[in-house]
């Protein structure tokens, strides 16, 4: 709001304009102030009024301002003309409010209209208060708004200034320090002058650690070699960095680059850091020297053919080439190994190879292909050199396999399916195609393959069977050709086929072509061969009967047994044969009296056997048996008698020790001895501590019953005389037709071709599918559980049985199998009969 005080100014002002004449009345003080409403009564007095109109004319009631009274429409009426004192001379009011008093002036304090209605100033703000953020910054300076810069004298943080004024305290150019902390300070890179750091207390930029005098430095002049600091903060430098100390050389530096000009001196040469003269020897080559004129900075070659070092060799020139000391070997001569040599000189440690130059001057060379050379001896082969070897090759119509010589065509000794081809002179070639025979009676077709083994086509079965033995884990059977086959353990030679090995397929007994009889002992067996008695197997007391007490895995024949032998028994140690005129022969271990001569010594070859009170020849016999360190005969009258060991009461004349080196009569089977003798037997058979004969259909059993095969319903009560065998149903066995023994249980084959038997079964040897021993007899059962039929012919053995049926004659086997001796190609107990297989 305007104040009175400018507002009369300026009619004022317009009145001297216009030409208008005014005055202004005050009240002296303005205590008695005019009403406002008093001030519309003034008039402005025209230009054109009347001079002689008073301009103080009063107006609306004729109130006069400036006549010291309030009246009409005045505030106020002070009575003078002084403006700003409370009144002004419009007789109102200086001011009624504070704005009206309002220079808007921040930095001159705040005006006020004080109760004199006298605008009264404010207080001052402080120089360089902060009255405007802007931009620009303004403040206050001796009571008036500026601009803040730097150099007014105030510093204005928020503006960015440091300090003020610039020039003092460290404070620069605007309003900053020179420095807050050392990273202001920027080091010069002038080492002389120290390292520059901040002066915090000053805010100036300052050194420390500045060098002492002849401190090494860097002048950054490339071309001097001492620089140091001269102790007023200046790299001095000094000297030729480019002199390198040779009298052969100038040096000058391009003190731009730092680059070096090094001239040799004409006549030198400068070598690895040395100066050299003009045609000096290099030290460490005879063959380089100083050519300055070639090179002056390296060793330039000699001539080539310049003469150097001799060797000391005879067949070399010594002269320098390309910058070497070399030592050529001469013409028509070799350098090999360190030694000199003449053409055609042979080389000692090769026939096949000699020094020829033309070819190669350090080393051998091959003689020509064909040349002889040494003959090694072997007639098949041609001795020359080949490729500078001596070669033995096998010569035309010849093979040279293992060290001996063969023609064309010639079989391998070992091997039929392979032969001499002079194609492939030194191995054996295959005789793909070739038929062969490949040893196994059971094949057909033999034919060489191309890996060189026959292979024939195999039958499925064992076949043509008419007898069947076994003995201790191992099989044998007699075919209707007059061969015999074995099979399982073949240790000590038991099976017969040449070999020790187990097989557990039958294979052939070699040389058996006219069989006619076989029994199988406990590791060992004999044969009828075309009337011959033959044994194989384990020989150790003498049992073959050869004369001596080697193991044999071929039949061998028994001393003086070549004819007129009909049976043959094979017990533990011994054996016996049955001639055709109802004598015996015995031999093997003899020292229980199983030999029958009266005494206890073994033979190693057959021994007549002697009657029972050894006057002469025991004679009529039919049919024989050999068991453990005893034997039994039956004679033509049906009478059986037993000689040898009476353990157990094995030989059934009611005693159960004792040994008896000559028959005695086989106690009757009704009553025992005092009943009288066993007569009526068509059959017996021996085994490991038992003996059985059979009665037409009837069978009798004695001596050892751990497992029940006394067979007369109890088990371990031996009998020393006959006991009859009964069935399950505890009736008499009564319809027997073939008898066997076995290690410790009996089997017989029926008139109904069934087959029963009684005793041991740990193994399933009796066949009823089960393994509880069998005091009574029991038929044989197939796997299903039916009873077997078909059987012909029954063979026991240590702890299992074969059986010959009557289908083709096939053999069946069961019980014991730990290495074959079942024939079907396994191992494992079988408590049932089944096939054995004919080939391995």
């Amino acid at each position: 709001m305007m104040s009175a005080y400018r507002a009369s100014t300026i009619v004022m002002a317009a009145c001297l304009v216009m030409g208008c004449s005014t005055q202004f009345k005050t009240d002296g003080g303005g205590e008695d102030a005019v009403p406002d409403t008093q001030l519309d009564t003034h008039v402005d007095v025209p230009a054109d009024a009347p001079a002689d109109v008073p301009v103080d004319t009063p107006v609306d009631g004729g109130a006069e301002c400036g006549d010291g009274e309030v009246e009409g429409d005045e505030e106020c009426d002070d009575g003078n003309d002084v403006g700003g004192d409370g009144c002004e001379n419009d007789c109102r009011w200086t001011c009624h409010s504070a704005s009206e008093c309002d220079d808007m002036e921040q930095c001159n304090g705040t005006e006020i209209c004080n109760e004199d209605h006298v605008c009264e100033a404010g207080s001052a703000l402080d120089d360089g208060t902060l009255v405007d953020v802007g931009p620009p910054r303004m403040i206050c300076l001796e009571g008036a708004t500026v601009e803040s810069v730097c150099g007014d004298g105030f510093v204005d943080t928020g503006g960015g200034e440091f300090c003020d004024p610039p020039g003092s305290g460290g404070c620069e150019a605007g309003c900053v320090f020179g420095c807050e902390d050392d990273d202001d300070c920027t080091d010069d890179g002038n080492f002389c002058n120290g390292v520059e750091y901040c002066d915090t207390s000053a805010h100036v930029c300052a050194r420390r650690d500045v060098p002492t005098s002849g401190t090494d430095c860097d002048d950054s002049n490339p071309c001097t070699s001492i620089d140091e600091c001269d102790g007023s903060g200046t790299c001095v430098g000094s000297g030729n960095s480019c002199d390198d100390g040779h009298s052969c050389t100038d040096d000058a530096c391009d003190s731009t680059t730092g680059g070096c000009t090094i001239t040799v001196h004409a006549g030198y040469c400068l070598i690895a850091d040395a100066c050299y003269s003009h045609a000096t020897e290099n030290p460490g080559n005879e063959c380089e020297e100083c050519n300055s004129s070639l090179s002056t900075m390296s060793w330039s070659r000699k001539a080539d053919h310049t003469a150097c070092s001799d060797e000391g060799l005879s067949c070399t020139v010594d002269e320098c080439r390309a910058g070497s000391c070399v030592h050529l070997v001469a013409s028509s001569r070799c350098l090999i190994g360190g030694t000199c040599r003449t053409d055609g000189d042979a080389n000692p440690s090769n026939e096949c190879e000699e020094c020829r130059n033309s070819v190669s001057e350090s080393s051998w060379s091959a003689v020509a292909d064909g040349t002889g050379c040494t003959d090694e001896g072997v007639s098949c082969t041609v001795d020359e050199c080949q490729s500078g070897s001596c070669t033995h090759d096998v010569g035309t119509g010849y093979c040279y396999i293992g060290g001996i010589c063969y023609s064309a065509g010639f079989s391998n000794p070992s091997n039929f399916c392979q032969s001499c081809d002079t194609s492939a002179p030194l191995v054996w070639t295959p005789r793909t195609g070739s038929a062969c025979d490949d040893g196994e009676f059971c094949t057909t077709s033999d034919m060489c393959t191309s890996s060189s083994t026959c292979v024939g086509t195999a039958e499925s079965y064992l076949f043509d069977a008419v007898q069947v033995s076994g003995g201790y884990v191992f099989s044998c059977a007699r075919l209707s050709t007059g061969r015999i086959r074995c099979w399982g353990y073949g240790s000590g030679g038991r099976l017969g086929y040449g070999s020790m090995t187990n097989r557990y397929r039958p294979v052939e007994v070699t040389g058996i072509t006219a069989a006619s009889f076989l029994n199988s002992g406990q590791n060992h067996s004999c044969a009828v061969d075309g009337g011959a008695a033959k044994c194989w197997g384990v020989n150790a007391d003498s049992q073959l009967g050869n004369g001596t007490s080697t193991d044999s895995s071929v039949p061998v024949q028994v001393s003086g047994l070549t004819s007129g032998v009909s049976q043959v028994c094979a017990g533990q140690t011994h054996s016996c044969a049955l001639l055709t005129g109802g004598t015996m022969r015995c031999w093997g271990r003899g020292t229980s009296g199983e030999l029958g001569t009266g005494g206890y010594t073994n033979s190693s070859v057959p021994v007549v056997v002697l009657n029972q009170d050894g006057t002469g020849t025991l004679t009529g016999i039919v049919d024989i048996a050999c068991g453990n360190a005893h034997t039994c005969a039956v004679n033509s009258s049906g009478a059986a008698y037993c000689w040898g060991s009476s353990t157990y009461g094995k030989l059934g004349n009611g005693t159960s020790s004792g040994f008896f080196p000559r028959p005695v009569a086989v106690c009757s089977e009704w009553g025992g001895c005092m009943g009288g003798y066993l007569v009526g037997v068509d059959e017996i058979e021996s085994a490991n501590l038992h003996t059985c004969a059979r009665k037409g259909s009837a069978v009798f059993c004695w001596g050892y019953n751990v497992g029940g095969q006394i067979g007369n319903g109890n088990i371990g009560t031996q009998a020393t005389n006959p006991q009859a065998v009964i069935n399950d149903d505890m009736s008499l066995v009564a319809d027997a037709a073939q008898l066997s023994v076995g290690g410790h249980f009996n089997c017989v084959t029926t008139r109904s071709d069934e087959i029963k038997c009684w005793g041991r079964n740990n193994q399933c040897q009796v066949g009823d599918l089960s393994s509880i021993d069998k005091s009574r007899a029991v038929y044989v059962l197939t796997s299903t559980g039916s009873i077997f039929t078909g059987a012909t012919y029954v063979g026991t053995a240590y702890e299992h049985s074969c059986a010959v049926a009557n289908t083709a004659d096939n053999v069946v086997c069961w019980g014991d199998n730990p290495v074959g001796n079942l024939g079907d190609g396994t191992t494992g107990d079988r408590c049932y009969p089944d096939l054995a297989s004919c080939s391995y």
